[in-house]
């Protein structure tokens, strides 16, 4: 599984048309789903750490059951297909993405995942205070992106 991520990062990071993109993620999710989850989650893991990433050519864009039908990057494709396959694990992971402000978009998908998947006081309590940390933040305020604006969900 790991290498079948290497691959599409390679992929995608020379790819410019959408329809391209499409297709890749169509693969990994297919790869996925033959996949043991245990096996999925932990390359999913491993590839986040790694910090790589590539644009995607597509928007950000929330489908019905409050998952991604578009994402911007491969970083915020694997996070929403993280939670697909193992919402603690999501959630788990969530806090590594909170604990920085590298992407509006990566916290939207982490507050989100953080909300579904931890119920237990510390994880209430972590997600009030991440909501409220999106909140004032004033950079975000004055160039708010999709990412940004969907995050406000999580407060409903």
């Amino acid at each position: 599984m790991a290498q079948n991520l290497d691959h599409a990062l390679a992929d995608l990071q020379n790819m410019t048309e959408a329809a391209v993109a499409r297709q890749h993620l169509a693969g990994l999710r297919q790869s996925f789903s033959t996949t043991p989850t245990n096996e999925s989650v932990a390359a999913i893991r491993k590839f986040l750490d790694s910090k790589k990433d590539a644009s995607l050519s597509q928007g950000f864009h929330v489908g019905g059951g409050g998952f991604l039908t578009e994402a911007p990057t491969l970083r915020t494709f694997l996070l929403d297909q993280l939670e697909r396959l193992d919402p603690v694990a999501a959630a788990e992971y969530a806090k590594t993405i909170l604990a920085s402000k590298d992407s509006p978009d990566e916290w939207a998908i982490a507050l989100r995942s953080l909300a579904r998947g931890d119920s237990s006081p510390e994880g209430r309590t972590l997600l009030a205070d991440k909501v409220n940390e999106l909140l004032r933040h004033e950079h975000r305020q004055q160039n708010p992106g999709t990412g940004y604006v969907e995050a406000f969900d999580v407060a409903v």
